[in-house]
Order: structure tokens, then C-alpha cells, then sequence
């Protein structure tokens, strides 16, 4: 995941993931999800998780796969990053802090994201601990 994470080279996102994007987010329940997702919210309650936290990044659970077809697993991880740079990018514009997490296995990347809060955290603090998946964390500010 270094490698790609430090990769300079510009990918074009799927349409699939750019509308996902330019559609933008809502405000509900104290949580921030992408609008498109928002509906994944009748299901599911803030009360059926353990906190804010857990809940933003079941709604905001993005499988990279599933946008994109007939790729590897070093193509799925360039695409997860690059989707995670532009989703910091625009959570950036607004208040607050988000961590978008990358993580990504020999089959499979998806992305999440969370609003930054005292006392919650959705990964543990030794991310070297993961040894099933690469992690990669990226902070809006």
C-alpha cells in the first residue's frame, strides 16, 4: 500500500465513483454520510452501534470493487487511494475533521469515512496489527 499511496501518477476515477462523490453528503443524526448512501440510514439506526463513529462508517462503507470491473488488486488499491485523495479533498471544505480509511486484501478495497471524535475511533491504534489487509488512514482537515 506505500507504493501506492505514494504514487504521483493521476488516476481517472470510474464514472460510477465520481457521481458517488459529486453527489455529495448529508447531515443527519450528528453524522455526515455521502447522499447516495443516506438511504442505507432506514435500516439501520445510530442506536444499533456501538457510537457515531461505528455508524458513519457502516452508512459511508464504499467496496471499490463493485465500481470497478476486471481489475487487480494493486489497480483496485490505486483506485481506493485516489478516490480516498478526492473524498479528503472535499471533506476538507468542510468543519471538522474525517478520517477516510483505505483497506485493501488480495481481493478486495474499500474505502470508509468517519467524522474525527473524542473517545472514538473506528481502527485500533496499532494499524501493523491488521495483518489480514493493508490500512491506510488519510485526515481532512
Amino acid at each position: 500500500m506505500d507504493a501506492v499511496l505514494q504514487s504521483q501518477h493521476p488516476i481517472d476515477l470510474p464514472a460510477k465513483l465520481s457521481d458517488l462523490l459529486s453527489a455529495g453528503f448529508v447531515d443527519q443524526d450528528g453524522c455526515v454520510f455521502f447522499a447516495q448512501f443516506a438511504k442505507r440510514t432506514s435500516g439501520a439506526d445510530h442506536s444499533d452501534f456501538p457510537d457515531l463513529t461505528g455508524y458513519e462508517c457502516f452508512v459511508n462503507h464504499v467496496h471499490i470493487d463493485d465500481y470497478v470491473e476486471d481489475a487487480d488488486p494493486q489497480t483496485l488499491a490505486a483506485m481506493g487511494v485516489a478516490f480516498a485523495r478526492r473524498l479528503c479533498e472535499l471533506l476538507s471544505e468542510r468543519s471538522g475533521d474525517f478520517n477516510v480509511i483505505v483497506g485493501s486484501d488480495d481481493l478486495s478495497c474499500s474505502v470508509r469515512f468517519h467524522r474525527v471524535r473524542a473517545s472514538e475511533a473506528w481502527l485500533g491504534d496499532d494499524l501493523e496489527s491488521y495483518q489480514d489487509e493493508a490500512i491506510a488512514v488519510l485526515t481532512a482537515r
